[in-house]
């Protein structure tokens, strides 16, 4: 009010004055001359009253007041009346405006308009105006705000397609850029969405700067009504024919008891859904689907939360359709899944022939991706050999008569196995002793063998099967196994997940014959390898349903860090709640032990509409051959990728034998999801053989499909590999993406600045302070000369003249 007194008085002057104040010209000074101008006042009034004591008592007072107000204004006028303050030229002072350049400003309101298209009509009606105001006193600088600060040069410059919002880091980034300037005021134009919310010691920080921002709201607060997608998963899982395991977290708001469906789509087509009732949970609702994908290659889908037609909401009452959510942009979230076609090689090792190895196979044929490969051993080899003449013939009898080709048989003094699926003419001997022949194997399994079988080199090869190729090792139990096959302090030995102890031929005795139960812990339900429903209660009935087994090896310890996902269960006795099932990295891959050798009798489970026994070992198999690495493959890679941020692409290359590969000539191709292809440079490490990087930005999402092939100096072909990365869109910026005015007021709280709606546009420019420079020259405003002041002396003066003179006084 005092600055508007202050500007009608003086014209425009004031406006390029700061810090305005009151004084005089005269060396007496405010308060010395307020004292003589009262002194005047009173003398004049005591020397006056006595000359007119003939006139009534009001007209004297009046003619009076008259007389000595005329002196006293006389007297100030005399004195020099002045607004003095200082000047600094336009321009020397700064504000910096802010405009909220992010995805959330394309969320549209009440009115289908967008929170940028408010922005950008308000500003285009009003702006002109607002920044003439401020151009009269200040310089503009304007930037656009998001997960990073560029100046702009003007509204038209902003796109709202930032994939987030710091609006903090943005004026803390404004602030350091006009260190030590003349920076008056930041005004922000936001919808006060931040990413990632407001810490309170960035608050702290701006709170002493001395800056004040001013922040104006971008939309209008009003019914929020929205349902999200939020924590986003997916992955493929170890149960039977391995479907896709999708969860997500719905959140909404203003949607209670509103009916809603989960769904996974693949083009139109939904293949798999669950309905749920909405709630206003601050938690959300965890809602999960599996499905198993039926096309082959990289199939792209979708997960979505969609709003069924009809529903209660909050009191009860129906809301018809079609109802509009507030944020649409919400509700999908793109993912693709490797469903190309694979093939898992398992080897099956037998010391005997067995039901177990009968239903085993059966069960794993049902499986397309695993391919069993058995060798199962019929007959021992002879430790001594018998002459019985000149026609006595090295090779093993039971082929006697069979084949005239004798010098391919087994030896008398070799094993002699039935082999099923075998594809390499030498696996025909026996077990591989080479890595040549075992690493093309993702798994190996041992069943009722003893250690004295195996030479020095096949154990040798199988730990580096293990520990260098990551290939899966399981050992099964039966009389020939672990401690009673001769397994204890052996190469063996220290890759079980388990200890072995010396043998006890009674307690042995007594583990063979003694039926029991199996329980599986709860690390075996929750990863699903040991689960056969996704119901608790119902599970725990199928395997208290299970029938017994009987034959348990006994594992009295557990190594540390080994994961045990089954237990026995036999009250009573010495081995209950021993390990039945456990695994445990070693080196690159895992080693896994199974306390049993005949768990077929599942197979005579009387409930045949699930067949329990199949699943639980494709299950078992899976989640062994899942994590296997390949000789070429991508470090690293993730389920999807961001547009807009660059990425390095690490491929690690290893041959037949997985040794590192220097020194070869690569190329990487990438197919874009418009069928484009991008030849992507390759850098090999100078810190690790074999490791090839490559640089990637893709610049459109979807589906980006890689080609990596490695040439030695021959130009013969190494390996290849075929990827694919999936990429999307970062959707951030619509989670939680309701209109928030409270963050913008803090924020201007905090600083010593204001907030206003879009509207009050116009009042802004007035409240922006005005700084004190060192280069500001002090300036005066001289008031004497005022024409007002002229004619209220004049004006006075006459009527007093005018009301002595009618009363008849001179």
């Amino acid at each position: 009010m005092m600055q508007r007194f202050f500007t009608w008085l003086s014209g425009e002057a004031p406006e390029d004055i700061s810090g305005l104040y009151f004084t005089f010209g005269a060396p007496l000074g405010v308060g010395w001359a307020a004292l003589l101008l009262l002194f005047v006042g009173v003398v004049s009034v005591l020397l006056y009253w006595p000359k007119i004591a003939g006139m009534p008592p009001r007209l004297r007072a009046l003619a009076s007041a008259l007389r000595a107000l005329s002196l006293v204004l006389a007297l100030f006028m005399l004195l020099d009346p002045c607004l003095a303050g200082d000047r600094v030229e336009p321009g020397e002072q700064l504000v910096a405006l802010l405009f909220d350049d992010s995805m959330s400003m394309q969320i549209a309101g009440a009115n289908g308009k967008s929170r940028g298209q408010r922005l950008r009509g308000a500003y285009s009606d009003a702006g002109a105006a607002f920044e003439a105001a401020l151009k009269k006193r200040y310089q503009i600088v304007r930037y656009r705000v998001g997960k990073d600060t560029q100046r702009i040069a003007g509204v038209q410059d902003l796109k709202f397609e930032q994939v987030e919002t710091n609006l903090l880091s943005g004026v803390e980034s404004v602030l350091a850029e006009f260190e030590g300037e003349a920076l008056s005021a930041i005004v922000l134009f936001s919808d006060g969405v931040q990413q990632p919310g407001l810490p309170g010691s960035a608050l702290g920080r701006l709170a002493g700067r001395g800056v004040p921002v001013f922040t104006v709201g971008v939309d209008v607060e009003e019914v929020w009504r929205d349902v999200s997608l939020d924590k986003f998963a997916y992955h493929r899982t170890n149960f039977d024919k391995s479907p896709v395991m999708v969860s997500a977290r719905i959140h909404s708001t203003g949607l209670k008891g509103r009916k809603a469906v989960f769904e996974v789509l693949q083009g139109p087509r939904s293949s798999a859904s669950a309905p749920l009732t909405l709630s206003d949970a601050a938690e959300g609702q965890e809602v999960r689907v599996q499905f198993i994908p039926e096309k082959r290659g990289w199939v792209e889908y979708r997960a979505r939360i969609r709003l069924l037609d009809m529903g209660p909401v909050g009191d009860g009452r129906e809301i018809a359709p079609p109802f509009k959510d507030s944020v649409s942009q919400n509700n999908e979230a793109p993912f693709a899944v490797d469903n190309r076609e694979k093939r898992y090689k398992i080897l099956y090792l037998g010391g005997r022939p067995t039901w177990e190895h009968k239903y085993l196979g059966r069960a794993l044929e049902e499986d397309d991706e695993l391919r069993l490969v058995s060798l199962v051993r019929i007959s021992g080899g002879e430790k001594k050999f018998q002459y019985r003449g000149v026609r006595t013939s090295s090779a093993n009898p039971l082929f006697d008569g069979f084949t005239d080709g004798l010098e391919d048989q087994p030896r008398y003094d070799e094993a002699v196995f039935v082999r099923r699926g075998v594809a390499h003419a030498g696996q025909h001997k026996g077990y591989p002793a080479d890595a040549e022949t075992l690493f093309p194997y993702d798994l190996v399994i041992w069943a009722a063998i003893e250690h004295d079988f195996f030479s020095l080199a096949q154990l040798e090869t199988t730990r580096d099967f293990v520990q260098k190729r990551g290939g899966a090792l399981l050992l099964m139990g039966g009389p020939r196994s672990f401690a009673e096959g001769g397994y204890g302090r052996t190469l063996i030995d220290g890759m079980l997940p388990i200890v072995l102890s010396a043998v006890d031929r009674n307690s042995r005795d007594a583990t063979r014959s003694q039926q029991f139960f199996v329980k599986p812990t709860a690390e075996g339900l929750f990863t699903g390898i040991l689960s056969f429903d996704s119901n608790p209660d119902r599970n725990r009935e199928i395997w208290e349903r299970m029938p017994p087994l009987a034959g348990v090896n006994a594992f009295p310890l557990t190594r540390p860090g080994a994961s045990v996902l089954a237990r026995v269960e036999a009250r009573g006795t010495s081995f209950d709640e021993q390990t039945f099932y456990a695994f445990q990295h070693y080196g690159k891959g895992q080693c896994a032990v199974l306390a049993a050798g005949a768990t077929w009798k599942w197979q005579m489970d009387v409930n045949q509409e699930t067949p329990l026994y199949g699943r639980l070992w494709r299950q078992i198999v899976r989640s062994l051959v899942a994590s296997v690495p390949k000789p070429i493959e991508l470090r690293g890679k993730k389920d999807r990728y961001v547009l807009g941020e660059s990425f390095t692409l690490s491929t690690v290359v290893r041959d037949k034998e997985f040794d590192a590969r220097g020194g070869l000539r690569t190329t990487l191709t990438v197919t874009t999801p418009d069928k484009k292809e991008q030849f992507l440079p390759v850098d090999e490490s100078i810190h690790e053989t074999g490791l090839y990087t490559a640089e990637f930005a893709p610049e459109a999402p979807g589906l980006h499909l890689l080609n990596f092939e490695a040439l030695n100096d021959k130009g013969e072909v190494v390996g290849t590999l075929e990827e694919a990365l999936f990429v999307t869109v970062d959707q951030r910026e619509f989670q939680q993406a309701r209109y928030n005015p409270s963050a913008l007021e803090r924020i201007a709280e905090v600083s010593g600045g204001k907030h206003y709606a879009l509207s009050r546009l116009d009042r802004i420019a007035e409240e922006i302070p005005w700084k004190t420079s060192d280069d500001a020259s002090e300036i005066r405003i001289h008031l004497w000369n005022l024409p007002l002041l002229f004619a209220l002396l004049v004006g006075m003066m006459t009527l007093e003249w005018f009301l002595r003179r009618r009363r008849g006084y001179a």
